[in-house]
């Protein structure tokens, strides 16, 4: 069996333009959760910084990292 000039160029090409489809959509799911988990970690960080949601022995440290970082720290009382 021959393959003709044809085949020869266009199996390649399929090949890589299939293989770019894939990556292209996969890629794009893995974007999609990264963006949702970020999003997830987001509200948790301001949560827990309003809240002061951490041991009673490393207040001084997480104030001091929410505060660095961006974020309101709540009051004590």
């Amino acid at each position: 069996m021959s393959t003709s000039f044809y085949d020869t160029i266009w199996a390649p090409i399929s090949a890589i333009a299939i293989g770019t489809a894939v990556g292209t959509v996969a890629v794009t799911g893995v974007n999609a959760l990264v963006d949702r988990h970020h999003e997830h970690l987001e509200r948790l960080t301001v949560e827990q910084c309003l809240n002061r949601a951490w041991p009673s022995g490393r207040n001084s440290t997480m104030s001091t990292w929410c505060e660095r970082n961006g974020y309101e720290v709540g009051s004590l009382y």
